[in-house]
C-alpha cells in the first residue's frame, strides 16, 4: 500500500471513529461548529508548528551561530588588526622624530595591545575543539614573546639606538607577529567551518519543517474534506429519504418506512414522519373496519379511535353517518312493523267478507 493510501485509509478510519454517532447525534448547528473549529485548530497547529518548531529551529541555529563562532571570527579578526595596528606604530615610533606625533603612536599602539589581550583571553576561554585550544595557547605564549621583545626594542628606542631597534623589529617581532597572525588565520578558518555547519543546520531545519508542515497541510486538507463530505452526506442523505417518503405518501402509499435515526433536527423530522405515517395507518384502519361493518349489516359498531385535530372531522362525519343510518334503519322497522299490522287487518276483513259472502249466497239458494 503507498504511503499516501496508508494516510489516507488511517485518517478516514480516525474520522470514522470521532466523526460517526458524535456527529450524527449533534444538531446541524453543532455539526458545522464543530467542523469548523476542528479546521481552525488544525490551522492553529500548523502555524504553531511552523512557528515554534521550525522557526525556533532555526532560531537556535542562528542564535548558536551569533554566540558561538561568530564571536569567536570577530575576536580573531580583531586579533588580526590589532597586531597589525602594533606592527604599524612600532615602525612609527621607531621612524618617527617628532615628541608629540611619538606619543600618539605609543597611544594607539597601547590601544591595539590592549585589544589584543583582550581578545587573546576571549578566544581562550570559548574556544572548545582541541585543535583551536591548542593555537590559542600558541599564540598566548608567542605574544607573551612578542611582549618581551617588544619591551627590548624600545628600550633601543628610548637610547636613540634606532638602527638596531629596526633590526630587532625585522629579525624578531616582525617574524613572531607573523606566526601570531598565521595561527589566527587557523583559527579563523577552523571556527567558519563550524560556522558553515550551523548554517547547514539552519538549512536542513528549515527544509526539515517545511516538509513537515507541507505533510501536516495534507493531511488537514484531507480531514476537513472528510468531515466536510460526512457533514454534507449527515445532511443530506436524511433529506432525500425523506423527501422519497413524502412523495410516496402523497402517492398514498402508506407502506413506507423512514429508517434515519439520530438526535438531530433530521432525527427529529424523520421522527414525526415515522408518527405521521403510524397515524395514517390507523385512521385508514379504523375507517376501513367500521366501513367493513356496516356494509356486513352491523350498525353496533362504534369509533374508538381518537382522531385529534384537523382529522375530528373525520370521526364526527362517521359518527354522524352510523346514527343517521341507525335512525333510518329504526324509522324502515316501525314502518315494516306497522305494514304487517295492517296486513293483518286487511287479512281479517276480507276473511269476514268472504265469510259474509258465503252466508249470502246461503240465503239466496234458500229462497230459491
Amino acid at each position: 500500500m503507498a504511503p499516501t493510501q496508508y494516510l489516507f485509509k488511517a485518517v478516514n478510519n480516525l474520522t470514522a471513529k470521532t466523526g460517526g454517532d458524535y456527529m450524527r447525534n449533534l444538531s446541524i448547528g453543532k455539526k458545522l461548529l464543530v467542523t469548523f473549529l476542528i479546521v481552525l485548530l488544525l490551522y492553529v497547529l500548523s502555524l504553531g508548528i511552523a512557528i515554534f518548531s521550525g522557526m525556533q529551529s532555526v532560531s537556535s541555529s542562528f542564535t548558536g551561530f551569533y554566540t558561538g563562532p561568530h564571536q569567536i571570527v570577530k575576536a580573531a579578526m580583531d586579533l588580526r588588526r590589532g597586531l597589525e595596528a602594533i606592527e604599524k606604530n612600532i615602525t612609527h615610533i621607531i621612524l618617527e622624530t617628532k615628541e608629540d606625533n611619538v606619543a600618539q603612536y605609543e597611544a594607539e599602539m597601547n590601544n591595539a595591545i590592549y585589544e589584543v589581550n583582550v581578545n587573546i583571553e576571549f578566544l581562550r576561554q570559548h574556544l572548545t575543539s582541541e585543535g583551536d585550544r591548542q593555537r590559542v595557547e600558541q599564540i598566548y605564549e608567542k605574544n607573551e614573546q612578542a611582549n618581551e621583545i617588544r619591551h627590548n626594542l624600545f628600550q633601543y628606542v628610548t637610547q636613540k639606538r634606532k638602527n638596531l631597534a629596526l633590526q630587532v623589529y625585522n629579525e624578531q617581532y616582525a617574524p613572531m607577529a607573523q606566526e601570531i597572525q598565521s595561527l589566527a588565520i587557523g583559527i579563523s578558518q577552523a571556527v567558519e567551518e563550524v560556522g558553515n555547519n550551523y548554517y547547514n543546520s539552519a538549512k536542513a531545519a528549515a527544509s526539515n519543517t517545511t516538509r513537515f508542515v507541507v505533510v501536516f497541510f495534507v493531511v488537514s486538507i484531507v480531514i476537513v474534506l472528510l468531515l466536510s463530505n460526512r457533514l454534507i452526506r449527515s445532511i443530506v442523505r436524511p433529506v432525500r429519504e425523506v423527501e422519497t417518503v413524502a412523495k410516496q405518501l402523497a402517492d398514498g402509499k402508506l407502506d413506507v418506512e423512514v429508517r434515519y435515526t439520530s438526535k438531530d433536527e433530521m432525527g427529529a423530522l424523520a421522527e414525526s414522519i415515522r408518527i405521521l405515517i403510524q397515524h395514517l395507518r390507523g385512521y385508514i384502519t379504523d375507517i376501513s373496519h367500521i366501513l367493513g361493518q356496516m356494509a356486513k349489516g352491523d350498525m353496533t359498531v362504534s369509533v374508538d379511535r381518537d382522531y385529534p385535530g384537523d382529522f375530528l372531522p373525520i370521526r364526527q362525519s362517521m359518527e354522524e353517518i352510523l346514527s343517521s343510518l341507525n335512525h333510518m334503519l329504526v324509522q324502515i322497522d316501525t314502518s315494516s312493523q306497522q305494514i304487517a299490522t295492517g296486513s293483518q287487518q286487511m287479512a281479517a276483513g276480507a276473511q269476514a267478507l268472504s265469510h259474509g259472502s258465503a252466508e249470502q249466497a246461503a240465503s239466496v239458494e234458500e229462497l230459491a
